[in-house]
């Protein structure tokens, strides 16, 4: 089956993409595969590392003294 593409940018409203006026007749009763591309909202390092100091990770192991750390025969 080949398809013919038809791009444009709209708002997702309620789980609603609305079709511009200028497709509807086009598209109407027509059976159409639909791909979504959304934006992609970049995190500041600045909100990481608040984020980090209000939750630390914690690690269930005890720490390493200076001879396990620069062991190298494990």
């Amino acid at each position: 089956m080949q398809m013919e593409v038809v791009e444009f940018q709209g708002i997702v409203k309620d789980g609603v993409i609305q079709i511009p006026e200028i497709y509807k007749g086009e598209l109407d009763g027509e059976s159409v595969k639909v791909i979504v591309m959304k934006k992609v909202r970049k995190t500041a390092a600045v909100d990481i590392i608040a984020e980090l100091i209000e939750h630390p990770v914690e690690f269930e192991w005890p720490p390493l003294n200076r001879e396990e750390i620069y062991d190298r025969n494990s």
